[in-house]
């Protein structure tokens, strides 16, 4: 289903802009220069990998355009 496709991708959108953030406030680059900083927000930052399985058939599944709009814009920020 799109729409739960939809707002799972939303969920990891957030979390990848809160690490950002983390990143950021430490002047680092990624997490292993966290770690090599001894950040203890970095013991709370597993890498994250995102698979989307048949993704044309979620996106084709949609005859609503804002729906696919949304899915593919989201993709785009991660």
């Amino acid at each position: 289903n799109a729409k739960k496709f939809k707002t799972i991708l939303n969920g990891i959108i957030e979390e990848v802009e809160r690490r950002y953030k983390i990143l950021a406030d430490n002047n680092v680059q990624n997490i292993q220069e966290l770690k090599n900083k001894g950040s203890k927000d970095a013991m709370n930052m597993p890498h994250i990998m995102v698979i989307v399985d048949e993704f044309a058939d979620i996106i084709d599944s949609q005859q609503n355009w804002n729906i696919r709009e949304d899915i593919v814009l989201a993709l785009k920020r991660l």
